[in-house]
Protein backbone atom coordinates (compact mmCIF):
# COMPACT_ATOMS: atom_id res chain seq x y z
CA UNK A 1 0.00 0.00 0.00
CA UNK A 2 2.69 2.51 1.13
CA UNK A 3 4.56 1.64 -2.55
CA UNK A 4 1.62 1.79 -4.80
CA UNK A 5 -1.56 2.91 -3.05
CA UNK A 6 -3.28 6.51 -3.35
CA UNK A 7 -2.67 9.14 -0.67
CA UNK A 8 -5.95 8.22 1.06
CA UNK A 9 -4.90 4.57 1.28
CA UNK A 10 -1.73 5.09 2.41
CA UNK A 11 -2.80 7.55 5.33
CA UNK A 12 -5.51 4.69 6.10
CA UNK A 13 -3.27 2.09 6.10
CA UNK A 14 -0.40 3.88 8.41
CA UNK A 15 -3.18 5.11 10.59
CA UNK A 16 -4.45 1.01 11.27
CA UNK A 17 -0.66 0.27 11.50
CA UNK A 18 -0.43 3.08 14.33
CA UNK A 19 -3.74 1.38 16.03
CA UNK A 20 -2.00 -2.08 15.61
CA UNK A 21 1.39 -1.17 17.69
CA UNK A 22 -0.95 1.12 20.30
CA UNK A 23 -3.09 -2.21 20.86
CA UNK A 24 -0.20 -4.60 21.28
CA UNK A 25 1.62 -1.79 24.12
CA UNK A 26 4.32 -0.92 21.47
CA UNK A 27 3.45 2.72 22.51
CA UNK A 28 7.17 4.31 21.51
CA UNK A 29 6.79 2.56 17.73
CA UNK A 30 3.07 3.94 17.08
CA UNK A 31 3.74 7.74 18.29
CA UNK A 32 6.89 7.51 16.27
CA UNK A 33 5.16 6.55 12.89
CA UNK A 34 2.09 8.53 13.84
CA UNK A 35 4.96 11.64 14.26
CA UNK A 36 7.04 11.27 11.19
CA UNK A 37 4.07 10.98 8.63
CA UNK A 38 2.92 14.15 10.26
CA UNK A 39 -0.85 13.04 9.58
CA UNK A 40 -2.08 15.10 12.51
CA UNK A 41 -1.06 18.67 10.08
CA UNK A 42 -3.49 17.32 6.61
CA UNK A 43 -5.89 15.32 8.38
CA UNK A 44 -8.87 17.72 8.31
CA UNK A 45 -8.42 17.79 4.25
CA UNK A 46 -9.56 14.15 4.76
CA UNK A 47 -12.92 11.90 4.47
CA UNK A 48 -15.02 11.42 7.44
CA UNK A 49 -14.17 7.84 7.21
CA UNK A 50 -10.38 8.97 7.60
CA UNK A 51 -10.76 11.29 10.18
CA UNK A 52 -13.15 8.23 12.22
CA UNK A 53 -9.62 6.07 12.19
CA UNK A 54 -7.77 8.74 12.90
CA UNK A 55 -9.51 9.30 16.24
CA UNK A 56 -9.29 5.57 17.09
CA UNK A 57 -5.49 5.52 16.36
CA UNK A 58 -5.37 8.50 18.49
CA UNK A 59 -7.35 7.37 21.54
CA UNK A 60 -6.11 3.46 21.08
CA UNK A 61 -2.67 5.44 21.27
CA UNK A 62 -3.65 7.11 24.97
CA UNK A 63 -4.71 3.54 26.34
CA UNK A 64 -1.31 1.90 25.64
CA UNK A 65 0.52 4.97 27.07
CA UNK A 66 -2.03 4.88 30.45
CA UNK A 67 -1.14 0.86 30.51
CA UNK A 68 2.59 1.78 30.26
CA UNK A 69 2.25 4.32 33.32
CA UNK A 70 2.72 7.27 30.89
CA UNK A 71 0.32 9.42 32.11
CA UNK A 72 1.36 13.23 30.74
CA UNK A 73 1.34 11.49 27.12
CA UNK A 74 -2.08 9.47 28.06
CA UNK A 75 -4.19 12.37 28.71
CA UNK A 76 -2.78 14.52 25.85
CA UNK A 77 -3.80 11.74 23.03
CA UNK A 78 -7.00 11.36 24.89
CA UNK A 79 -7.99 15.00 25.90
CA UNK A 80 -8.71 16.07 22.24
CA UNK A 81 -11.51 13.10 21.83
CA UNK A 82 -12.85 12.77 24.97
CA UNK A 83 -13.84 16.36 25.60
CA UNK A 84 -16.67 16.56 23.53
CA UNK A 85 -18.68 13.78 21.68
CA UNK A 86 -16.88 11.08 22.34
CA UNK A 87 -19.55 8.32 20.13
CA UNK A 88 -19.52 10.61 16.99
CA UNK A 89 -16.00 10.79 16.96
CA UNK A 90 -15.58 7.31 17.55
CA UNK A 91 -18.44 6.48 15.08
CA UNK A 92 -20.39 4.47 18.15
CA UNK A 93 -23.09 6.41 18.41
CA UNK A 94 -25.14 9.02 16.57
CA UNK A 95 -25.81 13.05 16.45
CA UNK A 96 -29.13 13.94 17.25
CA UNK A 97 -29.82 15.79 14.05
CA UNK A 98 -33.39 16.46 12.93
CA UNK A 99 -32.17 15.70 8.38
CA UNK A 100 -32.94 12.41 7.67
CA UNK A 101 -29.69 12.31 5.08
CA UNK A 102 -27.61 13.45 7.66
CA UNK A 103 -28.67 10.15 9.65
CA UNK A 104 -28.41 7.81 7.07
CA UNK A 105 -25.09 8.79 6.55
CA UNK A 106 -23.83 8.18 10.04
CA UNK A 107 -25.12 5.02 10.54
CA UNK A 108 -23.75 3.99 7.50
CA UNK A 109 -20.83 4.96 8.90
CA UNK A 110 -20.62 3.30 12.58
CA UNK A 111 -18.08 0.82 13.52
CA UNK A 112 -19.44 -3.04 14.04
CA UNK A 113 -19.89 -3.79 17.24
CA UNK A 114 -17.59 -5.68 17.97
CA UNK A 115 -14.88 -3.05 16.96
CA UNK A 116 -16.09 -0.66 19.41
CA UNK A 117 -13.45 0.83 22.01
CA UNK A 118 -14.99 0.92 25.91
CA UNK A 119 -16.06 4.26 26.12
CA UNK A 120 -16.46 3.89 29.84
CA UNK A 121 -12.96 2.70 29.89
CA UNK A 122 -11.71 5.57 27.81
CA UNK A 123 -13.21 8.36 30.32
CA UNK A 124 -12.03 6.42 33.14
CA UNK A 125 -8.45 6.60 32.15
CA UNK A 126 -8.75 10.09 30.69
CA UNK A 127 -10.05 11.14 33.87
CA UNK A 128 -7.46 9.38 35.86
CA UNK A 129 -4.72 11.13 34.15
CA UNK A 130 -6.70 14.28 34.24
CA UNK A 131 -6.71 13.91 38.21
CA UNK A 132 -3.08 12.95 39.02
CA UNK A 133 -1.98 16.15 36.75
CA UNK A 134 -3.79 18.46 38.51
CA UNK A 135 -4.15 17.90 41.90
CA UNK A 136 -0.31 18.70 42.05
CA UNK A 137 -0.71 21.81 39.96
CA UNK A 138 -3.83 23.19 42.30
CA UNK A 139 -1.93 23.20 45.28
CA UNK A 140 0.67 25.09 43.46
CA UNK A 141 -1.45 27.62 42.02
CA UNK A 142 -2.58 28.03 45.84
CA UNK A 143 0.90 29.12 46.63
CA UNK A 144 1.87 30.66 43.72
CA UNK A 145 -1.43 32.36 41.82
CA UNK A 146 0.88 33.71 38.92
CA UNK A 147 1.12 29.95 37.58
CA UNK A 148 -1.81 30.19 35.06
CA UNK A 149 -1.59 27.23 33.35
CA UNK A 150 -4.29 24.26 33.29
CA UNK A 151 -4.20 20.85 31.82
CA UNK A 152 -7.94 19.97 31.77
CA UNK A 153 -10.58 22.57 31.89
CA UNK A 154 -13.36 19.28 31.95
CA UNK A 155 -11.80 17.87 35.45
CA UNK A 156 -11.48 21.41 36.97
CA UNK A 157 -15.25 21.99 35.84
CA UNK A 158 -16.11 18.97 37.66
CA UNK A 159 -14.36 19.93 40.25
CA UNK A 160 -15.77 22.95 40.94
CA UNK A 161 -19.43 21.72 40.55
CA UNK A 162 -18.85 18.92 43.46
CA UNK A 163 -17.34 21.94 45.62
CA UNK A 164 -20.98 23.43 45.03
CA UNK A 165 -23.04 21.27 45.67
CA UNK A 166 -24.24 21.26 49.62
CA UNK A 167 -24.30 17.62 49.97
CA UNK A 168 -22.22 14.80 48.36
CA UNK A 169 -23.31 11.65 48.21
CA UNK A 170 -21.24 8.20 47.50
CA UNK A 171 -20.28 8.38 43.64
CA UNK A 172 -22.70 7.52 41.63
CA UNK A 173 -20.65 7.12 38.61
CA UNK A 174 -16.70 6.88 37.04
CA UNK A 175 -16.53 9.96 36.46
CA UNK A 176 -17.70 11.38 40.33
CA UNK A 177 -15.67 8.52 41.37
CA UNK A 178 -12.41 9.97 40.53
CA UNK A 179 -13.67 13.22 41.15
CA UNK A 180 -14.11 11.86 44.91
CA UNK A 181 -10.10 10.44 44.53
CA UNK A 182 -9.27 14.13 43.74
CA UNK A 183 -10.57 15.38 46.78
CA UNK A 184 -9.35 12.79 48.75
CA UNK A 185 -5.87 13.19 47.18
CA UNK A 186 -6.11 17.20 47.70
CA UNK A 187 -6.09 16.48 51.46
CA UNK A 188 -3.12 14.43 51.27
CA UNK A 189 -5.50 11.47 51.98
CA UNK A 190 -4.15 9.15 49.33
CA UNK A 191 -5.48 5.71 50.95
CA UNK A 192 -8.99 7.10 50.56
CA UNK A 193 -8.34 8.09 46.50
CA UNK A 194 -7.14 4.28 45.99
CA UNK A 195 -10.28 3.17 47.69
CA UNK A 196 -12.41 5.36 45.85
CA UNK A 197 -11.10 4.08 42.30
CA UNK A 198 -11.23 0.46 43.46
CA UNK A 199 -14.73 0.51 42.23
CA UNK A 200 -13.77 1.71 38.50
CA UNK A 201 -14.73 -1.24 36.48
CA UNK A 202 -11.62 0.55 34.32
CA UNK A 203 -8.99 -2.17 35.72
CA UNK A 204 -10.84 -5.33 34.68
CA UNK A 205 -11.67 -3.52 31.15
CA UNK A 206 -8.12 -1.72 30.29
CA UNK A 207 -6.66 -4.80 28.76
CA UNK A 208 -9.36 -7.31 27.34
CA UNK A 209 -6.65 -9.27 25.78
CA UNK A 210 -4.55 -9.78 29.43
CA UNK A 211 -6.52 -10.19 32.35
CA UNK A 212 -3.66 -9.49 34.73
CA UNK A 213 -3.09 -6.21 33.23
CA UNK A 214 -5.46 -4.95 34.97
CA UNK A 215 -4.20 -5.60 38.27
CA UNK A 216 -0.80 -4.27 37.37
CA UNK A 217 -1.67 -1.40 35.72
CA UNK A 218 -3.92 -0.76 39.07
CA UNK A 219 -0.73 -1.01 41.18
CA UNK A 220 1.04 1.21 38.59
CA UNK A 221 -2.00 3.77 39.20
CA UNK A 222 -1.57 3.37 43.06
CA UNK A 223 2.18 4.44 43.26
CA UNK A 224 1.75 7.20 41.42
CA UNK A 225 -1.70 8.11 43.43
CA UNK A 226 1.18 7.58 46.46
CA UNK A 227 3.97 10.23 44.88
CA UNK A 228 1.44 12.79 43.81
CA UNK A 229 -0.05 12.70 46.90
CA UNK A 230 3.13 13.21 48.83
CA UNK A 231 3.76 16.02 46.48
CA UNK A 232 0.56 17.59 46.91
CA UNK A 233 1.09 17.42 50.99
CA UNK A 234 4.52 19.36 50.39
CA UNK A 235 2.85 22.34 48.08
CA UNK A 236 -0.09 22.64 50.62
CA UNK A 237 1.76 22.31 53.41
CA UNK A 238 5.33 23.88 53.26
CA UNK A 239 4.49 27.17 54.18
CA UNK A 240 3.27 26.02 57.96
CA UNK A 241 6.82 23.37 58.39
CA UNK A 242 10.19 24.03 59.60
CA UNK A 243 11.47 20.84 58.53
CA UNK A 244 9.65 17.02 57.30
CA UNK A 245 11.31 13.79 58.58
CA UNK A 246 12.16 11.33 55.82
CA UNK A 247 10.89 8.79 58.03
CA UNK A 248 7.49 10.39 58.48
CA UNK A 249 6.34 11.08 55.23
CA UNK A 250 7.63 7.43 54.35
CA UNK A 251 5.01 6.10 56.59
CA UNK A 252 2.56 8.94 55.37
CA UNK A 253 3.05 7.73 52.04
CA UNK A 254 4.10 4.11 51.71
CA UNK A 255 6.95 4.61 49.70
CA UNK A 256 10.42 3.75 49.88
CA UNK A 257 12.62 6.16 51.04
CA UNK A 258 14.59 6.49 48.11
CA UNK A 259 11.52 7.00 46.56
CA UNK A 260 10.64 9.73 48.37
CA UNK A 261 14.22 11.22 48.15
CA UNK A 262 14.07 11.38 44.53
CA UNK A 263 10.74 12.68 44.50
CA UNK A 264 11.66 15.56 47.37
CA UNK A 265 15.05 16.20 45.45
CA UNK A 266 13.38 16.39 41.97
CA UNK A 267 10.87 19.51 43.57
CA UNK A 268 13.98 21.55 44.29
CA UNK A 269 16.07 21.12 41.39
CA UNK A 270 12.78 22.18 39.49
CA UNK A 271 12.53 25.23 41.81
CA UNK A 272 8.83 24.06 42.78
CA UNK A 273 9.61 24.37 46.58
CA UNK A 274 12.16 26.30 48.54
CA UNK A 275 14.01 22.99 50.79
CA UNK A 276 17.01 21.98 51.42
CA UNK A 277 18.53 18.32 53.02
CA UNK A 278 20.14 18.41 56.35
CA UNK A 279 23.32 16.71 56.10
CA UNK A 280 22.09 13.21 57.09
CA UNK A 281 19.53 13.35 54.77
CA UNK A 282 17.21 12.28 57.20
CA UNK A 283 15.14 16.06 57.35
CA UNK A 284 13.69 18.30 54.40
CA UNK A 285 14.47 21.99 55.92
CA UNK A 286 12.04 24.61 54.24
CA UNK A 287 12.86 27.95 53.77
CA UNK A 288 10.07 30.36 54.09
CA UNK A 289 11.79 33.35 52.50
CA UNK A 290 12.56 33.33 49.16
CA UNK A 291 16.58 33.11 47.79
CA UNK A 292 18.13 36.13 46.36
CA UNK A 293 19.18 36.02 42.86
CA UNK A 294 22.67 35.60 44.31
CA UNK A 295 21.67 32.63 46.69
CA UNK A 296 19.80 30.73 43.81
CA UNK A 297 23.01 30.82 41.26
Amino acid sequence: VFSHGSERSKTRALLCAVFHNALHDRYHEARDMFLISHVQDSIDKTDTGTQILYNRALVSMGLSAFRLGLIKKAHDCLSGVCSGRMKELLAQGQSKSMDPDQERLERRRQVPYHMHINLEVLESAHHVCAMLLEVPLLAMQAIDPSIKKNYSRVFRRALEQYDKQVFCGPPENPKEAVVCAAKALQRGDWLAACESLDTLKLWSHVNPGDPDAGAKVKTMIKEKIQAEGLRTYLFAHASIYDAFHLDQLVDMFGLPPKKVHSIISKMMIDEKITASWDESSCFVLMRHTEPTPLQRL
